[in-house]
């Protein structure tokens, strides 16, 4: 595997192929992982990059904190 520096870019693709996993692990349906993957290029595209970011982290720490989590 192959790892990247957080420093280089990724492609537009190739951060649609990571979203795109990510939501399958998350077990989504396989085309809501592609509108979910779709949108959020699209959210960060409208926003910028560290908008995004901050976003992402939230919702992220409320995953962790939420009841859902075993």
């Amino acid at each position: 595997m192959n790892r990247i520096s957080e420093r280089q870019s990724l492609t537009r693709e190739e951060k649609f192929v990571a979203l795109v996993h990510l939501y399958v692990e998350l077990r989504l349906p396989f085309d809501a992982a592609l509108d979910a993957a779709e949108a959020d290029l699209l959210h960060e595209q409208n926003k910028g990059p560290k908008e995004t970011a901050r976003r992402e982290t939230s919702i992220r720490n409320d995953l962790l904190t939420s009841d859902m989590c075993p």
